[in-house]
């Protein structure tokens, strides 16, 4: 019996079935390679987007070298930095690289621009100056900032009042919920203008208070323009988690809360300092949350007072107040302990956070939405090109079951 046909069979289907499974592999590998590009790509992108293209912008202030400079008791950013000094905030060489760093901004500011300018082209010459000197980052005590380089919002607003009271000129620090910029007056009408420090990688721009950046609240504190002799007593208040005699921190907050017992900012250290939320703590917290309604310190001080008092219900509601964009760490590992997708940020954050890439809760969000809906595409995709290459294979199977034609027919 001869088995050559039969051996020639088996191979050809060893070697189809072989080419099958080659192909099949071949396409899971790609499906694979599709969609772990689309979970990295939205990362990869707001990286991009939010670091990377930022570090541009931020070289000439990178690289700009220190300068150690004297105290000038005629400066508002002096004086701070001198708070920071007296208080354990920062060392006398630190210190003393703030206060050079901060003179060599001013010294540009008065050799490159004009006297004769008006207010706004005077600040926006003093701010573009500004982001030569300092990139944005955020940071809590002026110290450190201007020693490193970098400032933020209410650390930008200190520098430009300095610039414009050096010029003979007026501006006030206008406080906005997790925010500040700058008020001056139009030398012409007297009206008041309003100008944000942080825009256009820290180099300024013309604020506009019908964006929804500007929080709306009815708290009375907020948008009223103050002197800077009132924001240099209010700094304390943002740096007293830093001062680190537990005296002289003491003595201060009392002195906060007594001359400024309304002011949100004061409330918010106050409580903060507390070594624990009384029953009557609690109440306030309650009754001060319904005008200081961006707050997120008092809602988490108010979420541990409900932790330890059992009341769950409580505690869900105030951390659902807390939006994605406002909520800190403390925050986010309070949802955590409620929340899969929450407990998934939190690990997701702290692997990208090992990368040394910083995504904001908000963004992580973003970030796994558009992951999601791109991995959507690339199966949509991948299913219909299936289907395209399965309906000829389909019909060609079909056509080959034709019925057997008579042999008369074939005969004529």
């Amino acid at each position: 019996m001869d088995e050559g046909p039969c051996r020639t069979s088996l191979a050809c289907r060893f070697m189809v079935n072989k080419g099958l499974i080659l192909k099949r592999r071949n396409e899971v590998l790609i499906l694979g390679s599709l969609l772990i590009f689309a979970v990295i790509y939205p990362f990869a992108r707001n990286w991009y987007d939010g670091d990377y293209s930022g570090r541009k912008f931020e070289q000439p202030a990178r690289t700009r070298e220190n300068i150690s400079g004297n105290y000038d008791p005629e400066l508002l950013s002096h004086r701070l930095i001198d708070f920071d000094r007296q208080n354990g905030i920062a060392t006398a060489e630190r210190a003393a690289l703030a206060f050079g760093n901060t003179q060599a901004w001013l010294n540009d500011v008065r050799q490159h621009c004009d006297m004769n300018l008006s207010n706004q082209d005077y600040l926006t010459c003093a701010n573009q100056l500004l982001g030569l000197h300092f990139y944005y980052s955020p940071v809590q005590a002026v110290s450190d900032g201007w020693a490193g380089h970098y400032s933020d919002c209410d650390l930008n607003v200190y520098l430009l009042m300095d610039a414009m009271h050096a010029a003979g000129r007026e501006a006030e620090i206008v406080y906005a919920p997790h925010h500040a910029f700058i008020s001056y007056r139009d030398e012409i009408t007297h009206e008041p203008l309003y100008w944000e420090t942080t825009n256009k990688h820290n180099t300024g721009e013309s604020a506009d208070l019908r964006l929804s950046f500007y929080r709306k609240t009815p708290s009375h504190f907020y948008y009223i323009p103050e002197s800077a002799t009132y924001a240099e007593s209010l700094y304390p208040a943002l740096v007293i988690d830093k001062i680190t005699p537990a005296d002289r921190r003491n003595a201060l907050l009392i002195n906060l809360h007594q001359r400024y017992p309304d002011n949100p900012i004061v409330q918010d250290a106050w409580y903060e300092q507390k070594s624990a939320i009384t029953r009557e703590d609690a109440q306030m917290l309650v009754s001060l949350l319904k005008t200081d309604i961006t707050s997120v310190s008092k809602r988490l001080l108010l979420a541990g007072y409900f932790i330890n008092h059992k009341e769950e219900n409580k505690v869900q509601q105030l951390l659902k107040e807390i939006s994605d964009e406002d909520c800190n760490t403390t925050c986010l590992r309070l949802k955590s302990q409620r929340s899969v997708s929450y407990r998934f940020a939190l690990w997701g954050q702290n692997q990208l956070r090992n990368l040394n890439i910083r995504v904001s809760l908000s963004d992580f969000f973003a970030c796994i939405k558009d992951s999601l809906i791109l991995s959507a595409l690339i199966l949509l995709a991948c299913g219909i090109y299936k289907a395209y290459i399965r309906r000829p294979i389909t019909i060609c199977k079909e056509n080959m079951h034709l019925h057997p034609q008579h042999p008369d027919d074939r005969a004529d």
